[in-house]
């Protein structure tokens, strides 16, 4: 039966002390087990947090997961594992984390920003689009943001919004640089020479070292090299290349010499420069198809043979390639081997056409 509520008063004063003390007692037996759990609840969080600014990724998760077993809308523990989990590129998990955060309240920008990317490489779109456009909600100064959604823009092929993007960078002195060459990239990519070259020169104004370019300083070249070729500006072509050439030991910097010597007349020049290509990396097949269409100009046809062979080995589905060598064949009376030549550039010609 349920004691009256006044029965501790009636007890005898000794009885009535000793269970006011056990009492006691027991309140702060609960109060000590709650601090214990909490101190081990913060130095837990603590740790994980640690680990994960060290880059200890796997434990740092561990850590927040042990915590989330415990208390599973912790929003802490959450934010921990899902940016240890965005960091390992599993973003499927790593978005219930982020859903678990995201209801107690918005994320801090610099987890939008880590989510973004990580949604980015998952190729999850139309979600890391969001998150960009939420940054640049916040924030229209964030030209972080701003480059990175310029930058997936393009590679999603929405050239015309990341081109708009690149020229907000454009306009801000700290991020011109960044700015001007990805836009110049965009207008490479876009077969829009004149005004590629235009961006890809205010880039080596503004940063001659080419220090702050976002992209390899070998690509950079490559573009405003093939550009400068196309619109028929072959000296300048070469000048720049040349240059380029003697900070960065890359082969298709010298198959773009080449091809602007070609261009230009000087076949022995360009000769010289694709060889020095396939003797930098035997195993591309460009400098050895230019070597043989060359061989094939001056009707040295059994060397154009031996080099188109050699191209059509490193690359059995060239068109170019099996085109040159069907006709070398042919030239040399091996009618049945241009055939063959012929029919499998038939087949690689086909599947591209459907493709236009």
């Amino acid at each position: 039966m349920t004691q009256p509520a006044g029965t501790l008063l009636t007890l005898p004063a000794r009885l009535r002390r000793l269970v006011v003390r056990i009492l006691a007692m027991l309140v702060m037996a609960v109060v000590a087990g709650q601090t214990v759990r909490d101190a081990t609840r913060v130095k837990t969080e603590g740790r994980a947090v640690d680990a994960f600014s060290r880059r200890h990724f796997t434990t740092a998760l561990r850590l927040a997961l042990d915590d989330l077993d415990d208390r599973p809308r912790d929003r802490d523990a959450a934010l921990v594992a899902a940016r240890c989990l965005t960091a390992l590129n599993y973003m499927d998990e790593a978005e219930s984390c982020y859903a678990i955060a995201i209801a107690t309240g918005p994320l801090e920008t610099h987890a939008l920003h880590e989510r973004a990317l990580g949604l980015a490489r998952a190729d999850r779109r139309d979600a890391a689009l969001e998150c960009y456009d939420e940054l640049i909600r916040r924030d229209p100064d964030d030209l972080v943001a701003v480059r990175r959604l310029a930058t997936l823009l393009w590679s999603w092929g929405h050239s015309d919004e990341a081109l708009s993007l690149a020229g907000r960078l454009v306009e801000d002195p700290h991020t011109a640089v960044v700015g001007h060459a990805l836009r110049g990239t965009i207008l490479h990519s876009s077969s829009r020479p004149e005004p590629s070259v235009e961006d890809h020169r205010r880039v080596l104004e503004l940063d001659p070292g080419l220090r702050e370019l976002p992209l390899p300083a070998a690509l950079f070249w490559r573009e405003l090299g093939a550009d400068l070729i196309t619109l028929g500006r072959h000296g300048e072509a070469i000048h720049v290349l040349t240059r380029a050439v003697e900070q960065h030991d890359d082969p298709v910097l010298l198959d773009l010499i080449g091809l602007a010597h070609h261009a230009d007349g000087n076949v022995e020049l360009a000769g010289h420069w694709w060889r020095r290509s396939v003797d930098r990396d035997p195993t591309r097949s460009p400098p050895l198809l230019y070597l043989g269409q060359l061989a094939l100009q001056s009707r040295r046809i059994d060397e154009a043979v031996a080099q188109l062979r050699r191209a059509a080995d490193l690359d059995e589905r060239d068109y170019q390639t099996l085109q040159c060598l069907s006709l070398a064949e042919k030239l040399l009376g091996h009618e049945e081997q241009a055939r063959r030549y012929h029919q499998s550039a038939e087949k690689v010609r086909k599947p591209l056409d459907n493709a236009r």
